[in-house]
Order: structure tokens, then sequence, then C-alpha cells
């Protein structure tokens, strides 16, 4: 629509204030509530208020099309997963959230092309997102000084992440300008959570038919994780789209409050029904913290709705008003509060009868919610301690770092500023703590003061916007109108949601995930998007001024060509980024299974595909590494594992793998250097106690070894291993510790240090029995593959051999290449393939057998396509053991050369027993099995052909033994010769010109 004059607008506003003075006739004062009477005309009236009445602008499907986008977003990414693939930072789902933030900005600069209303709203939201955005620049800008100048992929996430929630809630924010848009957003957030929840339940009780076909290859670490894997994250998504639900409940008890029961009824049902289902599964995920936030949000929001409610009270004098919208407020809270009683009440008793399984943490499904929530103020139990040493942690790296320590870094702060190193289970070589478990911690510690100040900022003024909201809708001129009715009951609802999602970070880490984070931000826009709609449509004004207010101008063409840019960009940028990132990621997860199963070639070759890719993810090259080392290839390993410790510096796992790979290329600076750096880390570590130790112990340096393992041996009472090298220093220094000022503590160490001595040697015992036993089982195997192989029964030969070549690991070669022929006839290509490599990695003179087992193959082949596979494979082994095959070559030839004289000396005999004609057969086969190799065979048989007349094929044979060798050829025409004399008259004329094109020839 065109842009509107101030002239216009006067003469707007001059027709309206005649139209409305035309038209103000009360009847009768008790009729008019702002009727003045005549008793007060002395005094003076405050003008009515009334809402301002917009010009109407032209409706377009181009305005649905963002709150659109939002609400598929809200009702697909939830469900999404990549079936075997790690879900480390749910890839699926931040990628998908990326593309949700691009769809929605081409959708805006196509409504700037367009020239449909624009604008950024004025709201108290402004300056703490600009503080926000401003604070994630400077932590992704300085996150590379702590991952060796690198931008890791850990800032990637978080900047991919955050970078596209603020899109999408600003965005949200700009575009919603009436009620029934939030209607997508709603249903987007209903249909997501109730797909979570209903995978999360079929889960649980094992109901197969509820669950896509693909779900068994969904990667979990814990049941019913539904499509996160994890319970606790799912619970997560489950409080953030619960106040989706109490929308329809609260709509539902406005509607019948006013007589719309067909809507209050579906709108109630409907809403009851799926809010039921997220609470069955929230009980089901045992997650407290999630319990606690939506508690809390329930809390909150009901006491912002109540105090809104006392403020329009203070102003309001229709107190009939002020009590309908109060119960309708109360029963809306208690609603919820019943329901959630109510349905967990019901799970325990009637519903919650799974199947459990064995899990870790599964005892959690079996209890009670009243011992659940006992256990939260049971601080001595060990969730509490892990929790309270990382918030310890935590803001001593808030105190080192004030402007913050880099997006994504906390995971390598943490061990710099760890504050127990010793005795810590949750900081070790096999558990290293990824996130602080407190959300507000760990944005202080990564984005710094400025960072933390303005996140406070913005939920500070979420609740004050919420509550302006609220406090608008129940004054008197906002009670009555539907628009403002939803969008604040939108607004404390989604309040409720980012409470809960708020409480829950207090003891864990939602803003650390996609979902969380896009629902959060989902919840901001609405937020300020039913603000912004009150706002505009209650603002006081004078009532005898008739206020008309014009649509928001057209966008500048700057405006338009840098929201089409960016928009351009941003598609440009997600289509090349997700893809590639997608690949990493899958690459990744195949290097990993593979490294797992012991097929390293092909996790090398997956893994190297990755860091081609996704050069500054950490775990590629600590895969790398894995697998060179597995390959015996110990320089390699080195290096991969030091450009994997450039990106993660304080991984503790990393420097005891570098140190005993390093030892084992014989680099002993590098060993030290990483020992060093290790015990720095965590001075009790046994692999690297016991890795100095026994190296110290072979310079017999008793001494330093002893003050090196004296003060652990309380901490490492139960490690065999590193009892035994302080045995060994104690017994050479003859001077057994004295651990604390208790005598008997002597004495319990020092039998401690000869129970390691008794334990070697009964060990030593136990691994020869359980050596002889594994042989005989061995044996045993392999001679019933034997057995299965000479009835040709190739399944249950390749069963037998597979648990024969399991036991002897890499130490059988023949075993291996009986299980990859036994393979190969049954089809398995690809693991006939890795097995034949193995095979010749162990032991190069296996080619030759396995050669010959494939040829044998072949032959009993008809297919086409099967004899192409096994040609492949051949060539395969020929490459990879090539003298191998030159020496299989010169025995065939030999063993060929035997059999042929044996056939020449069986044609001689039968010709001078005077059946020459018949004696040509054993030149035949001679021929044959000499192939392209024996041109004397070739030629012989070519005279004894042309003998009989034969003369075509006898020529064709004189071709083919002067092509193998050109002498031959002399020869022939002198054998051809010696004929004239002894052949039949009959052929005397075709030995003439047989004798000419051998000449030829």
């Amino acid at each position: 629509m065109a842009r509107i004059s101030k002239k216009q607008r006067k003469r707007q506003r001059a027709a309206q204030l005649a139209e409305d003075q035309a038209n103000q006739a009360p009847s009768s004062p008790a009729k008019s509530p702002n009727a003045v009477s005549a008793d007060s005309s002395q005094a003076p009236v405050k003008p009515s208020r009334r809402i301002r009445q917009p010009i109407k602008e032209q409706d377009s499907l181009i305005d649905e099309l963002p709150p659109l986008i939002v609400g598929i977003a809200c009702a697909i990414l939830p469900t999404l997963v990549t079936p075997k693939v790690r879900d480390l930072y749910q890839l699926p789902k931040l990628l998908f959230m990326t593309d949700a933030a691009t769809w929605l900005l081409l959708a805006i600069g196509v409504m700037a092309l367009m020239g449909r209303k624009l604008r950024l709203p004025r709201t108290p939201l402004t300056w703490p997102l600009v503080g926000l955005i401003a604070a994630f620049g400077i932590g992704v800008g300085v996150a590379p000084k702590e991952t060796g100048g690198v931008l890791s992929i850990f800032a990637k996430m978080d900047a991919y992440r955050w970078g596209a929630a603020v899109i999408l809630g600003v965005g949200l924010m700009s575009t919603v300008r009436k009620p029934r848009h939030l209607l997508y957003v709603v249903g987007g957030m209903l249909i997501g959570g109730a797909q979570v929840a209903l995978f999360g339940i079929a889960q649980h009780h094992n109901i197969r038919g509820l669950l896509p076909a693909e779900a068994r290859y969904w990667v979990g670490i814990n049941k019913p994780g539904s499509t996160f894997g994890n319970r606790n994250m799912a619970a997560q998504l489950i409080v953030s789209v619960m106040p989706a639900a109490y929308i329809l409940i609260a709509m539902s008890l406005r509607w019948w409050s006013r007589k719309k029961s067909e809507l209050a009824i579906a709108a109630g049902v409907v809403g009851s029904l799926l809010l039921w289902l997220l609470l069955y599964y929230l009980r089901l995920s045992v997650t407290r913290s999630a319990w606690g936030g939506a508690f809390l949000g329930l809390i909150v929001a009901g006491g912002i709705w109540f105090v809104a409610g006392r403020f329009a009270a203070s102003k309001n004098k229709n107190s009939e008003q002020r009590r309908s919208t109060l119960s309708i407020g109360l029963a809306m809270l208690a609603t919820g509060a019943l329901v959630l009683i109510l349905s967990s009440n019901a799970l325990i008793d009637r519903g919650f009868k799974a199947q459990y399984d064995q899990g870790k943490g599964d005892e959690k499904r079996r209890q009670s919610i009243t011992e659940l929530v006992s256990t939260v103020t049971d601080f001595d139990q060990p969730h509490w301690s892990m929790r309270v040493m990382m918030w310890k942690s935590t803001w001593a790296a808030i105190k080192g770092n004030p402007i913050g320590g880099g997006a994504g870094n906390w995971r390598v702060l943490f061990p710099q500023y760890v504050t127990q190193r010793q005795a810590n289970d949750h900081f070790s070589i096999g558990k290293q703590p990824t996130r602080a478990h407190n959300d507000f911690l760990q944005i202080w510690s990564e984005f710094g003061t400025q960072g933390f100040v303005s996140f406070l900022a913005l939920l500070a003024a979420l609740v004050w916007m919420s509550w302006r909201t609220a406090a608008i809708q129940r004054s008197d001129i906002g009670v009555e109108d539907e628009g403002i009715a939803w969008m604040a009951y939108a607004s404390v609802t989604s309040l409720a949601g980012i409470v809960a999602i708020c409480g829950d970070a207090l003891l864990s880490f939602p803003f650390q995930l996609p979902a969380p984070t896009f629902l959060f931000f989902i919840h901001l826009g609405v937020i300020g998007a039913a603000y912004v709609y009150a706002t505009e449509l209650t603002s006081p004004v004078e009532a005898d001024k008739a206020p008309v207010f014009a649509p928001a101008a057209k966008p500048s063409s700057a405006m338009v060509a840098t929201l089409v840019a960016c928009a351009i960009g941003a598609a440009l940028f997600t289509r090349y980024e997700n893809s590639r990132l997608r690949i990493a990621e899958v690459g990744f997860s195949k290097a990993r299974s593979n490294n797992r199963k012991g097929n390293q070639s092909s996790a090398l070759k997956a893994i190297q595909q990755a860091i081609e890719i996704n050069p500054d993810d950490f775990q590629n090259h600590f895969i790398e590494a894995l697998c060179y080392n597995k390959l015996g290839d110990a320089n390699k390993s080195v290096a991969s594992i030091q450009r994997s410790l450039n990106l993660y510096p304080n991984l503790l796992n990393a420097w005891v793998n570098l140190s005993m790979f390093a030892r084992k290329a014989g680099k002993k600076e590098v060993m030290n250097h990483a020992l060093d750096m290790a015990l720095q880390l965590k001075p009790d570590e046994a692999y690297a106690l016991n890795i100095r130790a026994r190296q110290w112990l072979q310079a017999r340096k008793f001494k330093e070894t002893a003050a090196l393992l004296k003060p652990f041996i309380e901490v490492h009472s139960s490690n065999i291993g590193f009892l035994r090298n302080a045995e060994k220093a104690f017994r050479a220094l003859k001077d057994y510790p004295t651990l604390g000022r208790i005598q008997t503590h002597q004495v319990q160490a020092i039998k401690a240090l000869r129970l390691s001595t008794r334990m070697r040697n009964y060990t030593q015992r136990r691994q020869r029995d359980a050596r002889r036993v594994q042989k005989a089982r061995l044996k045993g195997w392999e001679k019933v593959g034997d057995t299965w192989v000479r009835a040709k029964d190739w399944k249950r030969a390749e069963g037998a051999f597979a648990q024969a070549a399991a036991l002897a690991k890499q130490s059988r070669a023949d075993l291996k290449r009986k299980y990859a022929l036994a393979l190969a006839n049954n089809g398995k290509w690809s693991q006939a393939t890795h097995e034949c490599g193995v095979t010749l990695a162990l032991d190069k003179k296996q080619a030759d057998a396995l050669l010959t087992g494939l040829e044998s193959l072949r032959k009993s082949t008809t297919k086409a396509s099967e004899q192409t596979k096994i040609d492949r494979l051949m060539r395969g082994i020929e490459k990879g053991a090539a003298e191998v095959v030159k020496q299989r070559i010169a025995r065939a030839n030999r063993d060929d050369d035997e059999q042929i004289t044996a056939l020449v000396k069986k044609y001689h005999k039968q010709r001078d027993g005077g059946q020459p004609r018949e004696a040509i057969k054993w030149l035949y086969k001679a021929a044959q099995q000499g192939k392209e190799r024996r041109g004397d065979v070739k030629r012989a048989y070519s005279v004894a052909l042309s003998e009989f007349g034969q003369w075509k094929l006898a020529l064709h044979e004189a071709k083919v033994a002067i092509r193998i060798d050109w002498r031959q050829r002399d020869r022939l025409i002198w054998g051809l010769e010696k004929l004239r004399s002894t052949i039949d008259s009959k052929y005397q004329k075709g030995l003439e010109e047989q004798i000419a094109k051998v000449r030829l020839l």
C-alpha cells in the first residue's frame, strides 16, 4: 500500500472526529460508564481510552509465510535424527535450525521486495539483544586463542546455534501481526512435542507400531530417549513445548465463560489430551531438573498473571470483570497443577509396567516421584558432588577470564581451572566433562561478564513485557478483545516456557543444545510480538482525538537490498556448509564404528575424508591416531594426536595416548612431555603414573619411582599394575612406606604390595591356562570349519572360521585366509576384501592360497557378475602381494611344463604305435595347458594338424606360435617341408600353399 502523507492523516483524523461527535449520544448515565453527571460538572473530566483502530491493510498470503515457516520448523526439528550417527551436537537438528532461519530470511526478503509492512519493533528487548549479539561476536572472536589459533568445531557450533536462534526469534517478533499467526507456532510446537512424546512412550513400552522403521538404528545413551537419544535432552524439549497446551486450555476457559461452548470444548479436549501426553513422557524421562523447571514456570506465570490482575484492578472500576478474569487465570494454573499430579499418580499405579533395560541409571525409572524428589536434597549423591565440583571450577575460570574464554571453550577451560585434580572420578582418562551443568555459569565463562549481564537483562525484559501484556489484557480496554486475549495468554505461557528452560538450565545444559535454544527464542519472539500488539492497540490516547494509525511505511530500497542480500547469502552458505558438515559427521561415525570392529583400513579411509571436509574437529584427528596405532604406524599416530591436542589442548586422554604412541615410536622427548602434561592435569592418573614408573624402573631410578607413587598408594590400592610397580621400587630400596599417622596403614600397605606379587604369579598361571583353553577352542573351531568346507556347506564354515579367527586375533594368517574364502563363497564381498587385506598384512605368502581358492570359486560360478567381483578381488590380491604372485606364477608354470611334457610323451608313444590321427588329442591338451606361453607346443600342434589337411586350424595355431615366439617360424617351415615325403598325395597341393602362407607370416 502506498505511503500516506501527513495531510492525508490529518484529513482522516478530522473525518473520524466528526463522525464520533455525530454518533455520541448516550441514552442514560447508567448505560454509559464514561458519561459525566451534573453534580460533577465543575470537576475536570479525564478523557476515556479506547482501542485504536488502524486502517485496514489488504491481507496477503506472503504475510502468513514467516510464522508458518516457524511453525513448520517447530513441528519438524524435534523429530530429526540420523540413524547410526552420533548426536554429540544434535547436528541434524542444528543444521535444520540454520535452514529454518535461512527460509525465514528469504520470506522476509520477499516481503520487502513486495513492499509489505516491515519494521523492527521498539521493545525493551532491543538493547539486551544488541548486547547479547555483541557478546556472541566477542566470544567467537576470542575462541581461537584457546584452540591453537583455529576456530574449533565447538565455536562454530555455538555460532550456528545462537545465530540461527536469534534470527528466528527476532524474525518471528517482527512478522507476527495478528493473533491467528500464533496458531501456526502453537500448532507446530504441539505436533513436534507430541511426536517426541509418542516415540518415547513407544520405546518405554516397546510399542513398535508407533516407531518408524529406522528407530532401531537411533544412537542413544539411555531410554526412553526418543529422537534425542537421551531422555534428559528430550525432557528439555517437552517442558519447552508445554506452554502451547497451556494456551489452548486458557482459551478454552475463556470461551466457556463467554458461552462459546463448542470452541471451549474443542480447545479444552485437545489441549488437555496433549498436555497429558507430554506429562506422561515427562514422567517417564525421570528428569528432575525438567520437572523443577516446569513447576517453576507455572509458578512464575501464575504470579505474573495474578500481579497483573491486581495492578489492573487498582485502575479498573468494573469489579465483575475483574473477578471473571482472575478466575480464568487461577483456573489455568490449577488445571495444569492438577493434571500434573493426577497423571503422575496414575502412571505409578497403572501405566508404569514396562520391561526395563539394564542401562546405566535405569534404577531411577523404577522409583516413584516421591523417591526421586527426595534425592534432590541429598547433597551426598554423586550427581551433586559432580555439579559442585564443576561449578567451582567454572567460577575459577570466570575469575581468570572476565571477558570470556571464547564460544564453546568451556571444555577447554575446565581442565585448566579444575579445583579437584586428585581422587576425582568425574575427571579422568575415561571421563572428562564437556558442559558445566549450569548454563548461566557456562555462558558467563564463555561470553564474559558482558554476555552474562546481557542475558540477565534479556530475561528481565521478557518478564516485564509479559507482565505488561497481561496487565493490558486485564484492564478495562483489553478484557473483551479476543486478539489481546490470545496475545496475553501466549505471552504469559511463553514466559512459563522460558522460566522452565532457565530452571532446567540451573542444573543442566539446555542452552548448549539446538532444540531448547530454538524454542527459547521462539518464546521470546511470541512475547515480543504480543507486547507490540497489545501496546500499539491500547496505548492511552484521548478519545476525542480519534487516533488512526497508518500502516508502517514501505521499506526503503537500501533496506530491501540488505534483506535480500542477507537472505541469498545465508541460503548459499547453509546449502554449502550444511552438506559438508553432514558428510563429515557420517564419515566420523563410520570410522569410529569400523575402528571398534577392527576394520582399521576402512576406518582410516572414512576418517581421512571427514578430516578433509572438517579439519577443525579434534575427534577426527583422535580417531585417525587410533587407526594408525592399530595399523602399527606409530609415527603417524603421534602426528595425528598432536593435531588433535592443538585443537583441544587440555584433553587428558589424548596426552596419555600420546605418551604411549611416542613410546612405541621411540620418541622419548615427546613421551616425557606428554607424561608431564598428563600428570600436571591429573597428578594421580593411573595410566600416566604406570608408564612413567615403568620407564624409571627400567632406568633403575628406584628412589624417584618410590617418591612418585608413594602419595597415591591408597588411591590406587586396587590397581594391580600400580601396586606391582610400587612393590618393585620399595623392594629395591628395602624401605616400605608408612602411610598416615596410624601404624596399621603401614602393615596394610605391605600386605597390599605383597598381595600384588602373589596376584601377579596367580595371574600368570591363569593366563597360561586361558591360553591353553583358547588354543584348544581355536583348534576345535578350525577343525569344524574344515569339515564344513569338505561338505561344501560354506555358511556353517563361515561361522566356524569366524569364531576361530576371533580367537586367534592377529596371530594366524591362515585362519584369516580360510575365513576370507568362506565369505567369498557366501557372496559377502566387502567383508571378504577386508579379510583378504588383513591376511596379506599378516603374511603375504598366503596370497598363493587365496588366489588358488578364488580360482576354484570362479570356475564353479556361472554368473558373470560374480566372476567380475572375483576377478576384481584377485587383481587386488595380486597388487598387494606382487612378489608372492610372481613366485606363484613361476611355480604354476613349472607344474604346467611337467604336465605338457607328459602329454607330449603320450603323443609320441601313440603315434609310434601306428595311431597318428588319434594321438593328436594329446597335442591338443598340451597346447591348451600351455595357453599363450609355450610356442613350441603350438608349433608342433600346427604341424600335426597340417599332416591331415586341417589347413585353416593349422594356420591359426601357426600364427599363435609365431606371436608367442618369432623363432618358431623357421622351425615350423622346416617341419612342414619334412612332411613332403610322408604326407598323402591328396594333401600335397595344400601343403605347398600352407608353406607359402607361413613364409609370409
